[in-house]
């Protein structure tokens, strides 16, 4: 019995438990934060499929390769609810969340043998912790991506379904790689685990079972045919996540010591991942199909620095180690187990702080440019001023109104000469498509009918300002000046 706590047996009460626990966690922190980085990229993107759908994804019109387009269709038909704009972007990672507790709690259950009072205090701790709530209430693909890797495993582990659910399982792991790409990768290869741990193998030689496998890459091929196997695709597949995964650079900054530490402490299951490591060290021997799967954790672990939902795909394993960690423990074990979620909310919320205040002056610029067509964003990555301005502007005029915007990369300075000549020849610029602007660094410009701006807000660490300009907004990151009257 774990930690003696009187629970319902029935798997349909202990799941209304999780979903009522899911909520209370979610839903006061659903609208808190303004878009983050890359969430004013996907919700433009968003409205462009809502609008336009297209087989290859778009931005701002030009066709990009970072992430396949099922994501966005997905989005764009579920957020468009009448609800406050963060929320209304965010509504479908909330859903998918919760409509993953029941593959993920029966995973729990048939993949450990565990009884349902482990599996329910397994799958409560995945949900108390910033891996899983953050995703869960943040406009980006990990929840969706998860969902089917979940719901995969689940019919790959339940044995009341005949053979014809490996195929099934395998069009889950292709849907989960048509989310989030290569993270699919871990279907096939637990799996495999899975049958070979139990002494199955026989299962590992069947038909329905070796055609499943191939659902990863066949749905990699179909990405890369979508590309047209072009110079799209060749970017995606070898500069996008080849670069990514061995690269010295994560897109949050440098994979040095320091940072990977301080991403293990503050942006990773922390609190959950020390009590794992007891019960990974006192159960590994006979748990060794989720201790592989624990394991697997060395790869967010190098391949990401501060994104906690990197760690998504193996939460279920660290959860369920930190559990066997102090399940016999009894009251001292449900206080070890109080302490480490309330550890991990706590984080939670003084991350999300700090989060909103380095990001709200994003939302702020936005806002003060929406319904000003004649206006120029320059500088540094900060997609949020243009996401907010063309999404209020979507929802109160029906329509976005054209605007300028140069990207420039970290550490330039000359960003007087493009708000003096838009169009200047003085440094080579890419015009039009932002594609590359995550592997490069280049300066992208976007197409604009504008000649003169009355509106430049400024996205710079520096000291730039505009001379002879009223000063709108003055943010340590961000400045809004109008020139003229």
């Amino acid at each position: 019995m774990v930690f003696s706590l009187r629970l319902p047996e029935e798997d349909r009460a202990l799941l209304i438990l999780l979903a009522l626990a899911f909520l209370a966690t979610r839903l006061p922190v659903l609208g808190y934060l303004p878009f983050v980085q890359d969430e004013g990229i996907y919700a433009i993107m968003i409205d462009e499929q809502a609008q336009h759908p297209t087989l290859v994804p778009t931005f701002l019109g030009h066709e990009v390769s970072w992430k396949p387009a099922p994501f966005f269709w997905a989005y764009a038909a579920l957020s468009r609810l009448p609800l406050p704009l963060e929320i209304a972007y965010r509504f479908p990672s909330l859903l998918f969340g919760l409509l993953t507790i029941f593959p993920l709690y029966h995973l729990m259950r048939n993949a450990t043998g565990a009884g349902p009072k482990t599996a329910f205090a397994a799958t409560l701790a995945f949900l108390l912790s910033s891996v899983s709530i953050y995703p869960d209430t943040s406009l980006l693909t990990d929840t969706l991506s998860f969902l089917f890797i979940c719901s995969s495993l689940y019919l790959y582990t339940e044995k009341k379904f005949d053979d014809k659910r490996f195929i099934a399982a395998g069009a889950l792991a292709a849907a989960a790689f048509s989310i989030k790409l290569v993270v699919a990768g871990i279907v096939p290869v637990l799996a495999v685990a899975y049958f070979w741990f139990r002494g199955e193998k026989d299962v590992l030689s069947r038909p329905l079972f070796l055609a499943s496998l191939l659902g990863v890459p066949l749905a990699a091929a179909v990405v890369f045919v979508s590309l047209q196997g072009g110079s799209m695709a060749h970017q995606l597949f070898f500069s996008d996540i080849i670069g990514h995964l061995i690269g010295a650079q994560s897109p949050s900054g440098p994979r040095d010591l320091p940072n990977i530490v301080a991403s293990i402490a503050f942006a990773s299951p922390g609190p959950w991942l020390l009590l794992s490591l007891i019960g990974v060290a006192k159960f590994w021997r006979t748990e060794r199909f989720m201790a592989l799967w624990w394991l697997i954790l060395i790869f967010p672990m190098s391949a990401s620095v501060f994104q906690p939902w990197y760690y998504l795909p193996v939460m279920p394993a660290i959860a369920y180690f930190a559990v066997r960690a102090v399940e016999r423990r009894g009251i001292t074990g449900a206080a070890i187990f109080a302490m480490c979620a309330m550890l991990a909310l706590a984080l939670l919320l003084f991350t999300d702080g700090l989060s909103y205040q380095q990001y709200m002056p994003q939302k702020e610029a936005g806002m003060l440019l929406a319904g000003k067509e004649n206006a120029l964003v320059i500088g540094n990555y900060a997609p949020g001023i243009a996401a907010y301005k063309m999404a209020t502007e979507q929802r109160t005029l029906g329509r976005t109104l054209d605007f300028g915007w140069v990207l420039t990369p970290p550490g330039f300075r000359d960003l007087g000469e493009f708000s003096r000549d838009y169009w200047t020849a003085k440094y080579p610029v890419q015009d039009g498509s932002f594609g590359g602007m995550f592997t490069t660094g280049d300066i992208f410009r976007k197409e604009t009918n504008i000649t003169k701006f009355q509106y430049i807000a400024i996205s710079s660490q520096g000291d730039y300002s505009v001379t002879g300009a009223e000063k709108l907004m003055d943010s340590p990151s961000i400045k809004v000046y109008r020139v003229g009257g």
